[in-house]
């Protein structure tokens, strides 16, 4: 583009579109080698959603708390016909900052619990 002195954008575009392409095309296309077009359609915002986001699995205690990062989640479940004994919970967290949790593939409510967790210690003898 420096040879044919093109300075600005809008001049780099119309090279790029009625030069440069047509003969990078002419030169360099091939047919495909199998007719079928293996393209799918580009993600759905939801389903982006659901990409873009950081996903931890927790221990569940008996006492249906969750640990994540320094802080103790209380969670609700709606059913609780379910021991939580070593369950897992997976923890969402998108870059925003929200957090959802998900206890066998479906969302479950939380609350923080306000004081700080704490790790057990032994008994000294």
């Amino acid at each position: 583009m420096r040879r044919k002195q093109i300075a600005s954008y809008q001049a780099a575009n119309q090279y790029l579109e009625e030069e440069y392409l047509p003969e990078h095309n002419r030169r360099f296309a091939r047919p495909p080698s199998q007719p079928q077009d293996y393209h799918v359609r580009k993600p759905t915002v939801r389903e982006l959603h659901e990409i873009f986001r950081l996903e931890t699995e927790r221990t569940i205690s008996n006492d249906w708390v969750i640990r994540h990062e320094g802080r103790g989640m209380q969670l609700h479940p709606r059913r609780r016909r379910y021991g939580p004994t070593q369950s897992k919970a997976l923890v969402c967290e998108w870059e925003q900052g929200t957090i959802q949790v998900y206890y066998w593939g479906e969302r479950i409510g939380f609350s923080e619990r306000k004081e700080p967790m704490q790790k057990a210690v032994a008994p000294q003898n």
